[in-house]
């Protein structure tokens, strides 16, 4: 499997189910992405109806709460990313293998 290419939730879950452990951290961390690049889609789409309309205090926390997650994903991800490297698995190089001798 090219995880390079891998740009839907869908296309994680045979790393996700795999029984290596290596694997399924790849995944976590393709699922981590896409979630995190999808909610911040969600919030520029928010941040743009404030141009138009002031948001009430409900729909305010709500996007302040979406800001709160984003930044925690980043650091997760950046956290993820540094565990990977540790094991020699490169994911968003083009070239991803998984070390088997690890």
């Amino acid at each position: 499997m090219n995880v390079e290419e891998v740009n839907s939730l869908q296309g994680t879950v045979d790393l996700m189910l795999s029984h290596d452990w290596k694997e399924r951290l790849v995944a976590e961390y393709l699922q981590t992405k896409i979630r995190k690049e999808s909610l911040y889609q969600a919030i520029m789409r928010e941040s743009a109806k404030f141009t138009s309309k002031p948001p009430n205090r409900v729909i305010l926390r709500e996007y302040e709460m979406m800001e709160i997650q984003y930044k925690a994903m980043k650091e997760y991800l950046l956290a993820l990313e540094v565990r990977l490297k540790g094991l020699n698995i490169y994911v968003g190089t083009g070239k991803t293998e998984v070390p088997s001798d690890i």
